[in-house]
């Protein structure tokens, strides 16, 4: 009788320890799942899981809206597929930001010369941006004693004229004003440019020919 008692205690209490166990909350035999209402999701599927254990409930796979994003001058393009259950998402097939399109005329100033962007909004932009890449000088007017002369140069890229003034009495070469008594060519450097008459400070005119930019 004994043995008997002692055979369904320990029965009684191993069917109690593998109900525990299995159990989920404080009740080994009445559990109701209480459902998170957030998705719980992965790249296939969404699902509601439980707070108190580790079950799940409505797993399904997920229902994607395509979206295409156009790219723009500074961000990419890319398709992006969001799930309308769970919005779930992820963006794939990237494309790369707009080129931007730039003049093909020549922007330029006193100093240097660049392609303004002609895109809407990005008129600062520029590209090929140089200094000025200057000819020889060509002297337009002599000076003579009592009046100043004039020359100009060309930048052989954009054509930017830069004006220069003849100071009274002659033209000044390598910060040297030539005479009637110098040579009746100058030559400061290799490239000839112009053969003109030019007025010395005693007046006289001598056909020079000026082969030089450098001052």
């Amino acid at each position: 009788m004994k043995k008997r008692k002692v055979r369904i205690l320990f029965t009684s209490i191993i069917a109690s320890m593998f109900l525990t166990m299995t159990s989920c909350g404080n009740s080994p035999s009445e559990h109701t799942h209480s459902w998170s209402t957030s998705w719980s999701s992965d790249e296939t599927y969404h699902w509601h899981k439980c707070s108190g254990c580790d079950a799940i409930n409505d797993k399904a796979e997920h229902t994607f809206v395509t979206t295409v994003v156009e790219p723009d001058y500074d961000h990419q393009g890319y398709t992006h597929h969001e799930c309308s259950i769970c919005e779930y998402s992820y963006n794939d097939n990237y494309v790369d930001p707009l080129e931007h399109h730039y003049s093909s005329t020549w922007s330029k100033d006193e100093s240097a010369h660049w392609h303004a962007c002609i895109d809407e909004g990005y008129e600062t932009l520029a590209k090929d941006y140089a200094l000025h890449d200057f000819g020889e000088w060509i002297i337009d007017e002599p000076a003579t004693e009592t009046a100043k002369g004039l020359k100009h140069r060309t930048c052989e890229k954009c054509s930017y004229r830069q004006e220069a003034i003849i100071p009274i009495g002659g033209e000044t070469v390598a910060n040297r004003i030539y005479t009637s008594s110098d040579a009746a060519t100058l030559i400061v450097g290799s490239i000839n440019v112009i053969s003109k008459p030019v007025v010395f400070p005693n007046g006289a005119y001598e056909n020079l020919k000026y082969v030089s930019s450098d001052e």
